[in-house]
């Protein structure tokens, strides 16, 4: 998709308005820390619900909680195997995603330290649980 047409002055219409609002909704997705651990584990292959819990840190609850909208947002999907159940990407947009979240967050670190610090100083007060980590 390009970004075509868009100028300062010129409003967006109601369709493009109605794609920004889905756009907005699958990408709140991605604005989660433990979602995103659990995404970057399964960029790795298939993961059971124990092996994504042991590899965030995180209680079954939460884990199983945030399985259930990434299944329902369509990032994921399970499958069960005997009594386990497992899950994986479907399809590769979602590890493109995350690469360029990732990559696009390094760099800006990088590029801007100071906004970074105060951007991050804000949201370790808001929520201590989602620390700013690249693994």
């Amino acid at each position: 998709m390009t970004l075509q047409g868009a100028t300062a002055m010129s409003p967006l219409g109601p369709v493009v308005e109605a794609q920004l609002e889905k756009s907005a909704r699958l990408v709140s997705l991605f604005a989660n820390g433990k979602r995103l651990e659990i995404l970057y584990m399964l960029v790795a292959g298939d993961r059971s619900v124990g092996d994504l819990v042991t590899g965030t840190g995180g209680s079954i609850s939460a884990i199983s909680q945030q399985l259930k909208l990434l299944t329902l947002g369509g990032l994921i999907e399970r499958r069960r195997n005997g009594r386990n159940i497992y899950y994986s990407l479907k399809g590769p947009d979602a590890g493109k995603v995350l690469e360029s979240i990732l990559g696009f967050c390094m760099d800006y670190t990088r590029q801007h330290p100071e906004s970074a610090r105060q951007v991050l100083a804000e949201g370790a007060e808001k929520d201590p649980q989602e620390p700013f980590t690249a693994r």
